[in-house]
C-alpha cells in the first residue's frame, strides 16, 4: 500500500515545463530545449488559428494568452515559458497577475539578462514584429538594467519568409535585409532577434551582417560562427534567456521535471503543423501533433 502511495505521490507532483507561441517559431526553443535535457517534461502549444500575432491588438492578444495558459494549465503545466515575442511585450504583466501562483516567463526579462554577460559596448540592436518593436518593451527593459544605447527595426516580412521556407535563400533574403538594416549602427556589439522566427534567418543573415560590418567576427549561441577583424557582433536569440532560466530552474528543483513526457499541441491543422515544424526544427523527430480547441 505504501508503494503505491507513493508512486502516486510522485506522479502527482510531476512538474512540466510548457512553451506557448503563436505557432511553430517556439519549436526553435522547444528544439534547444528538449536537445539540452532529453528527458525533460514538456508540452508545447502553437495558436497557429490565430496566427499571426504581430498585428492583433494588446485586448486580442491578452484574451488569446489566457485562452493559452489556461490549456496548458489544464494538461498539468507548472512552468509557462511565453516563446512568443510579441506576447511576452503584450500581454505578460497580464498573465502573470492572473494566473498567480504560476511561474510565467517570457522573452523579454531573460534575453536581457543575457546582453549583461556580454556587456556591451556599443549599440544593442533588436528586430522584431511591428507590435514587440512599437510597445518599446525591450528598450525599457534594457535601460532598466542601465543599456542606454539602442536602435530598434520592426522586420514584418520575416516571418512569412521563414513561413514559406525561404529563409535560406540568400538571392531573396540579402534585398529584404539590406532593407529593413541599412541603417543598423556599424559598432552595434549585440543583435537581438526578438521573434522566435528569426533564428531560421541565421544561415542568410549572418553573412549577410558579416559583410555589412566590414568583417566583423559574427558570433551565435555564444560561438564563434564566422571569423573575422575587430569586435565581434553578437547574436542573440530567445532560447538562450529562457534555457538560463530552465537552469535555474532545475537548479532548484533537480527532480520534479524529469520523465520525458512530451506533447505538442496546434489549434488548426495538425498535419500542416508538423509539416511546416520542420523548417523549425529540421531533422528533429517530434512528438505526433495534437489539434485542440482554446
Amino acid at each position: 500500500m505504501g508503494d503505491v502511495h507513493n508512486k502516486r505521490v510522485r506522479h502527482i507532483l510531476k512538474k512540466y515545463f510548457g512553451i506557448f507561441d503563436s505557432g511553430q517559431g517556439g519549436l526553435t526553443v522547444w528544439q534547444q530545449l528538449v536537445g539540452k535535457y532529453p528527458n525533460i517534461n514538456a508540452l508545447y502549444l502553437g495558436d497557429n488559428a490565430r496566427y499571426p500575432y504581430g498585428n492583433k491588438t494588446q485586448a486580442t492578444l491578452i484574451h488569446y494568452g489566457s485562452k493559452a495558459l489556461d490549456f496548458l494549465k489544464s494538461q498539468g503545466t507548472t512552468t509557462v515559458l511565453v516563446a512568443c515575442g510579441t506576447q511576452s511585450c503584450a500581454a505578460l504583466p497580464f498573465l502573470q497577475k492572473h494566473f498567480e501562483p504560476l511561474p510565467i516567463v517570457g522573452i523579454v526579462d531573460v534575453l536581457c539578462q543575457h546582453v549583461l554577460k556580454i556587456q556591451p559596448l556599443g549599440p544593442v540592436a533588436i528586430l522584431g514584429t511591428r507590435y514587440t518593436i512599437h510597445s518599446k518593451t525591450f528598450n525599457q527593459a534594457l535601460q532598466a538594467l542601465g543599456v542606454e544605447n539602442l536602435w530598434t527595426q520592426a522586420c514584418p516580412l520575416f516571418v512569412p519568409m521563414v513561413e514559406e521556407g525561404l529563409a535560406h535563400q540568400a538571392p531573396l533574403m540579402h534585398p529584404l535585409y539590406s532593407h529593413y538594416l541599412q541603417h543598423l549602427p556599424q559598432d552595434a556589439c549585440v543583435l537581438l532577434l526578438a521573434c522566435t522566427h528569426y533564428p531560421r534567418l541565421i544561415p542568410t543573415l549572418a553573412p549577410w551582417l558579416h559583410g555589412f560590418l566590414k568583417q566583423r567576427p559574427i558570433f551565435y549561441q555564444d560561438a564563434c560562427l564566422i571569423p573575422g577583424s575587430g569586435q565581434p557582433l553578437h547574436v542573440l536569440e530567445a532560447s538562450q534567456g529562457l534555457l538560463d532560466y530552465v537552469d535555474q530552474q532545475l537548479a532548484a528543483d533537480p527532480e520534479s521535471y524529469w520523465g520525458g513526457q512530451q506533447r505538442i499541441f496546434c489549434t488548426d491543422g495538425a498535419d500542416h503543423f508538423s509539416r511546416m515544424a520542420q523548417i523549425f526544427t529540421p531533422g528533429v523527430d517530434l512528438p505526433h501533433v495534437i489539434q485542440v480547441d482554446l
